[in-house]
C-alpha cells in the first residue's frame, strides 16, 4: 500500500510543481550569488563561456594546421608537376609500348618457327 502512495505522490501535479519551484529557487539563488554560469546550448550539450572559448580555440588551431598541411601538399604537388614534363611521359609511354610490341612480335616469330619446325 505504501509504494502506491509513493508512486501517486511521485506522479502528482502538485509534486511536479513543487520540484519546479524548488529548482527555480535554486537558480534564482545562484544568480543572486553570481554563481550561475551562463551555458551555451549546442544540441545535446551545454558549454560555459570558458569551455566554449576553449573549444573554439581548439577548432581554430586544428583548422589552421589542416590549411597549412594542405598548402604544403599543394606546393609539393606543383613542384613535382613542374619537374615532370609531359614530353617525358610520352617518351616513357612510347618506350613501354615499343618494348611490349617487340616482345609480342618475338613470341609470335618464335611460335611460328616452332610450328614450322614441327611441320618439317
Amino acid at each position: 500500500m505504501e509504494s502506491s502512495a509513493v508512486d501517486n505522490k511521485k506522479y502528482s501535479k502538485q509534486y511536479a510543481y513543487d520540484l519546479m519551484n524548488k529548482r527555480k529557487a535554486e537558480i534564482v539563488e545562484d544568480i543572486k550569488n553570481g554563481g550561475a554560469d551562463k551555458k551555451i546550448q549546442t544540441g545535446g550539450a551545454a558549454y560555459s563561456k570558458e569551455d566554449w572559448e576553449r573549444l573554439l580555440k581548439k577548432v581554430d588551431t586544428n583548422l589552421k594546421e589542416i590549411k597549412e598541411t594542405q598548402k604544403e601538399q599543394k606546393e609539393q604537388e606543383e613542384k613535382a608537376a613542374a619537374q615532370h614534363k609531359p614530353e617525358d611521359s610520352v617518351k616513357q609511354l612510347y618506350k613501354a609500348l615499343s618494348m611490349e610490341a617487340t616482345t609480342k612480335a618475338s613470341k609470335l616469330l618464335q611460335a611460328k618457327e616452332n610450328t614450322n619446325s614441327a611441320e618439317s
